[in-house]
């Protein structure tokens, strides 16, 4: 793209154009063609959140490119910064935060209350209340008009809070035994990370996590060499970048079906690499601190 093109506008038209992406599905609940159209030519210019929820639709980071936002649009980044490390320490900061931030917005501030739905629904979920986070997940894909049924998500093009949404709603689901309801979900999300191939941030956070609740079912119905490729896939996908979510209970369950599959090697470094997990559990949040880095590999690299 040439230096004097270098427009918000001009860039998401250039990727979009690239991807061969129409502007009704890539703008669907965001804005209309004819707005997203007035941004491509320069005529208007999307707020900062706004041309974020487009890049990300279309499988781009929006931190790799720098735009000159209003005052109030770096303040409600810095929030959104803070409401994340909170969630993590202290929870009625968080919750006091998210009420600030939503007291700066209207209810056709559309990508914000979303954001927002979607930080009180993850709060729920820390507290167990999986009803009550259900509802507010739904809320918050209300407001991109996104089907919370999981069936056609794969003609859609979606921004990282549309998938975290979907994603929490069916986990939501699954720990309400609500299987069939959240297998629905789960199979959707996977079905369109396995077409926008190009995201990859997108499917190493969540793809391991759907594959291993996949697998969980695919054991209930004792399809175990279905349960068995889901679960190598995922621990393949968690091991290569360091995540540990859900990561022992799928060693568990593949040493569980080795035992159950004829004729099916054990593999005798599994024990030893989930002692190793059962360790750094410690940790918080899911992911290996550097600490933990020199011990995961000692035992990992079997595996791989």
């Amino acid at each position: 793209m040439s230096e004097e093109k270098r427009t918000v506008g001009n860039l998401i038209r250039f990727i979009r154009e690239n991807r061969k992406i129409s502007r009704e599905k890539l703008c669907l609940g965001l804005c209309s063609a004819t707005t997203l159209m007035r941004y491509e030519l320069g005529e208007r210019i999307p707020d900062k959140f706004m041309a974020d929820a487009l890049l990300e639709r279309m499988g781009q980071i929006p931190f790799r490119y720098e735009f000159i936002g209003s005052e109030q649009e770096f303040q409600f980044r810095m929030m959104r910064n803070h409401i994340e490390k909170l969630q993590k320490k202290d929870r009625e900061k968080a919750e006091f935060l998210i009420r600030e931030y939503e007291s700066l917005v209207t209810e056709n501030d559309s990508l914000h209350m979303q954001y927002l739905w979607m930080k009180k629904a993850e709060i729920f979920c820390g507290q167990e209340n999986f009803q009550r986070a259900e509802q507010f997940y739904r809320k918050a894909l209300g407001y991109t008009e996104l089907p919370v049924s999981g069936d056609k998500l794969e003609t859609r093009f979606l921004t990282e809070c549309e998938i975290s949404c979907l994603y929490g709603l069916a986990e939501t689901l699954y720990m309400q035994d609500k299987a069939e309801q959240a297998l629905l979900l789960h199979t959707g999300i996977r079905q369109y990370l396995d077409k926008n191939y190009w995201d990859y941030g997108k499917r190493q956070k969540y793809y391991p996590q759907i594959l291993y609740r996949l697998a969980q079912k695919e054991v209930s119905d004792l399809n175990t060499g279905k349960a068995y490729r889901h679960l190598t896939e995922a621990r393949k996908l968690l091991m290569e970048s360091y995540q540990s979510l859900h990561l022992r209970e799928i060693c568990e369950l593949l040493r569980d079906i080795e035992k159950m599959i004829p004729g099916k090697e054990k593999e005798p470094e599994q024990d030893e690499f989930i002692t190793v997990l059962k360790i750094l559990e410690t940790e918080r949040n899911g992911s290996i601190t550097e600490e933990g880095i020199e011990l995961w590999e000692s035992t990992a690299k079997h595996l791989l």
